[in-house]
């Protein structure tokens, strides 16, 4: 059992949002899927950026 057991993926999604600066949700090949910051501001300057790259 992990540390996140029984916790639905949004409240898991925004526990890690809260806990760090930057979040990067990964698929098996490396990939970035999703990502969230903790300071809006910067997700529209980075974000589009990032998504899809490894």
């Amino acid at each position: 059992m992990g540390l996140l057991h029984g916790v639905d993926a949004e409240s898991a999604a925004r526990l890690i949002a809260a806990a760090s600066d930057v979040a990067l949700l990964l698929d098996d090949k490396g990939v970035i899927r999703d990502l969230a910051f903790n300071d809006g501001a910067l997700l529209p300057e980075a974000g589009a950026r990032w998504l899809g790259r490894r």
